[in-house]
């Protein structure tokens, strides 16, 4: 039988299995505890949680006891145990191989495999756990290093009890976190006056974070066709279209975007005034 145990950093917990098997819990704990029940008679029996809290001389404040049956049946083969701990390993040893990175973030899809438990241990004091339900489970880790990644496999019978328990362990080279790019300080000019005077003759767009890679911009006239644009641009739109010829004087609209973010939703939209009068 296995129990699942989350406790918080407050509250203590005792679980009795019977025949003076007692486990106790400290606090913090997030883990799967497993054991094997005694083979005795067909039939329900149970166990008992007690889960309590201490105040600060060490005495129980709070406590909740909670009696939970289960049926035995170890007469009953199951079909979750016909896997030797081998052939468990190769199995889940083809996760940990398959495993994405992307920049600092660590990617394990599980297969689709009910009978068995998953303990993650990422490498650096983060522990995920985890069942074969076909779900990705991804971890971002908040430096680049080395991390070894442990994985403890436990396969239950029919009945909930143990049939193999394992252990596999895999290293990964982890890159550092990619910075988001905030457009929030990016400055875009809202007028030029391309009248040969040097001054506001070209739209410039400034203060660009450098992870926000190439920027590109599309402009727009008033009845919303395309005049103008460019792929990476360098501040060089002086109000003439693609063709190369002097757009009239108005108010047209702009959509600058960052392709190298892979983030359609990242934009800006704002209007751009053209005037040529000195």
């Amino acid at each position: 039988m296995c129990v699942s145990i989350t406790l918080d950093s407050c509250t203590f917990a005792r679980i009795d299995f019977g025949n003076n098997n007692v486990k106790n819990f400290d606090p913090g704990v997030d883990s799967i505890y497993c054991v094997r029940m005694d083979p005795g008679a067909i039939g329900a029996d149970s166990i008992k949680v007690k889960i309590f809290r201490k105040n600060s001389n060490d005495s129980i404040c709070l406590e909740a006891i909670k009696t939970l049956n289960y049926n035995k049946n170890c007469q009953v083969a199951s079909s979750c145990c016909t896997l030797t701990n081998a052939e468990l390993e190769t199995k889940y040893m083809k996760v940990l191989d398959d495993a994405e990175i992307v920049d600092c973030e660590l990617c394990l899809q599980m297969p689709i495999d009910s009978c068995t438990f998953i303990y993650i241990n990422w490498g650096d004091n983060i522990d995920t756990i985890a069942i074969g339900d076909g779900t990705k489970h991804c971890h971002k880790y908040s430096n680049a290093d080395n991390f070894e990644v442990l994985m403890e496999l436990v396969r239950l019978d029919d009945i909930g009890d143990p049939c193999n328990e394992t252990t596999i362990t895999k290293e990964y080279q982890i890159n550092e976190c990619k910075k988001d790019c905030d457009i929030s300080g990016i400055v875009v000019f809202n007028a030029i006056t391309p009248n040969g005077d040097q001054v506001n003759e070209f739209l410039k767009i400034n203060n660009i974070p450098q992870v926000c890679g190439n920027v590109d911009i599309e402009i727009y006239n008033r009845w919303g066709q395309k005049v103008w644009s460019e792929n990476s641009y360098k501040n060089t739109w002086n109000g003439e279209s693609n063709e190369s010829k002097p757009l009239p004087d108005g108010t047209y609209y702009l959509i600058v975007t960052f392709p190298d973010t892979n983030d359609k939703e990242k934009q800006i939209k704002t209007f751009i005034d053209l005037r040529r009068d000195k």
